[in-house]
């Protein structure tokens, strides 16, 4: 069965960049869940959910990881080596080029691109409270050559959740 395709909707107010999660776009889309164990496939310890919608300028991520074992996450500089999410683009579904963003719990970001550099202005918050930590992106469409999305746009993404504090 081929995989489903998720709704990406159109924003006619763009959230607030905060980290909160409580703007009325992101319950008129899409949630994204069911996030995996990198080779095993099996389903990860702690549940996460990420949304994406869009207005004429910015493509806007909102991510939530839930954490049983809070003490046990990674604050660390390398947004590598601590709790993070990343992100990869392909505005061209059929092309081999993608898009690379990574934010970490403390809000530090690394974006790149396939075979060349990347810096575009993003607009990042993050917020934890009670073993959830969350993150919002607003991300220009002009940064990866992208016009507004219409109803036959289609890319692909692929969200990854980098959960150090997973004893496994």
């Amino acid at each position: 069965e081929p995989p489903s395709v998720p709704r990406v909707a159109y924003a006619a107010k763009p959230p607030v960049i905060d980290g909160r999660l409580d703007d009325t776009c992101w319950g008129d889309t899409d949630v994204l869940g069911g996030f995996t164990l990198p080779v095993s496939l099996d389903p990860a310890a702690d549940p996460s959910e990420a949304r994406l919608v869009f207005d004429g300028d910015h493509l806007y991520v909102a991510l939530e990881a839930r954490e049983s074992s809070p003490a046990r996450m990674s604050r660390r500089e390398n947004v590598f080596r601590s709790e993070s999410f990343e992100i990869f683009f392909r505005p061209d579904a059929g092309a081999e080029e993608y898009y690379q963003i990574a934010v970490s719990i403390t809000g530090g970001t690394y974006t790149g691109r396939m075979k060349s550099n990347w810096s575009p202005t993003l607009q990042v918050a993050t917020l934890e409270t009670n073993g959830i930590w969350t993150a919002e992106l607003a991300v220009p469409l002009a940064s990866m050559g992208l016009a507004a999305p219409t109803a036959d746009t289609v890319f692909t993404a692929n969200i990854i959740r980098n959960d150090w504090a997973d004893p496994h």
